[in-house]
């Protein structure tokens, strides 16, 4: 992801392009090229194998191998292509959801008060043994869902997305529309097809997060208000320094 969102000399003026070769910005990509490549013939291989052994439940994997020896409908799925799609999913589904998560907690912890509503929240739901929460459980949790939405608001991961104008414009003026909608996946055509995936993910994985662990910024004195909440400008918006927590089991 570092390397897709550096600056490539030959995007901008491509008789320019040969810089890379200087720099060693083309062996670079070449080299991670080979490693996915590579990674991705393993995660196949394995898939094959898993269902040659017809190891029980259905990963994602199963479906499309399904497809690609089905040929359903006519429509060939070729290894290519099915390399192509865990590519999307290993590069577009990791850093911005893990990247969220890691948004949400620093705000968490920087907002006291909040934590412990959603902390309350998740518990209700989970039933006094603390039992994981699932999918199952999230409509029972819109505080949950809210925290999510505003950590996309102030914090959102994807590229060209801001949260609010660069710039303060006034035509005459005229306002057109009040409603204005919460986008943090894209609108129409260009959106991002794993959005409803994504939430579901990083609302279950923020829920048991909050409900097996408390999180405290390390050292005695460590204050929230100190927290470094700078922005990294690339292709995913991360924060400057890494989020370093202290995370002890929660005793109820």
């Amino acid at each position: 992801m570092e390397l897709v969102g550096d600056f490539n000399v030959g995007d901008y003026i491509p008789w320019f392009g040969w810089i890379n070769l200087i720099n060693g910005q083309e062996s670079k990509l070449k080299r991670v090229a080979k490693e996915l490549d590579e990674y991705f013939e393993t995660i196949l291989e394995e898939g094959i194998q898993r269902k040659d052994e017809k190891v029980k439940g259905e990963t994602v994997m199963d479906v499309l191998l399904d497809l690609h020896e089905k040929n359903a409908n006519g429509f060939v799925l070729q290894r290519e292509s099915l390399n192509a799609i865990i590519l999307d999913m290993f590069v577009a589904g990791t850093d911005t959801t893990y990247t969220l998560l890691e948004w949400a907690l620093s705000e968490l912890v920087k907002n006291n008060n909040i934590m412990s509503k959603l902390k309350a929240e998740v518990r209700r739901s989970s039933g006094s043994k603390l039992n994981c929460i699932t999918e199952d459980n999230l409509e029972e949790l819109p505080y949950l869902k809210a925290v999510i939405k505003e950590t996309l608001r102030m914090h959102p991961p994807g590229v060209l997305i801001p949260r609010e104008s660069t710039n303060d414009i006034n035509i005459m003026g005229e306002i057109r529309g009040q409603n204005f909608e919460l986008i943090p996946f894209g609108y129409g055509r260009r959106s991002c097809p794993g959005s409803v995936f994504a939430l579901i993910l990083a609302e279950v994985a923020l829920a048991n997060l909050i409900l097996k662990f408390d999180f405290a910024l390390p050292g005695e004195t460590s204050s929230s208000e100190h927290l470094d909440m700078r922005e990294v400008p690339s292709l995913v918006v991360k924060r400057q320094t890494p989020l370093v927590l202290k995370a002890t089991l929660s005793d109820s």
